[in-house]
């Protein structure tokens, strides 16, 4: 039955992000506490995706920590989302927080997520972190 209602508040998540009602999906997220339903990592992943796109980088970014906080294996896209919402809120050092968090996972930053944090400093005016960062994703890896 978890499961199921997991799936369905997801699934209600995903729609709220589709109307632009990002509010409404973090209040299903209050909804399913209260229902003693347990949030998943699609849960979290939808949730991260909607606030993403609505330019709430803060709550992208909680949803991020909840997920983490819950014990829940992060992929490299809900690591992604939470830098484009940062880069889109023009917050640099969360972008380069989350890159951080990347390097601590077994998760290999990928080319989409150095480019999100590369854009996150160039917008933030930090350009020699920007090279600095592009200068280290074209090393090559340690023999």
């Amino acid at each position: 039955r978890d499961f199921a209602d997991s799936v369905t508040f997801s699934a209600a998540i995903a729609a709220c992000g589709g109307g632009r009602q990002w509010r409404r999906a973090l209040q299903l997220l209050i909804d399913m506490h209260s229902l003693r339903a347990e949030p998943n990592i699609t849960t979290f992943s939808t949730l991260l995706s909607v606030c993403e796109k609505a330019h709430q980088w803060r709550h992208a970014l909680a949803m991020l920590e909840h997920a983490m906080a819950a014990g829940l294996r992060l992929d490299i896209i809900m690591y992604s989302a939470a830098v484009s919402a940062s880069e889109k809120g023009q917050q640099w050092e969360c972008a380069l927080h989350t890159l951080d968090l990347v390097g601590r996972s077994s998760i290999a930053p990928n080319a989409i997520l150095y480019s999100s944090v590369v854009s996150a400093c160039d917008s933030g005016q930090q350009w020699e972190l920007a090279l600095e960062l592009l200068r280290r994703r074209l090393a090559p890896p340690p023999a």
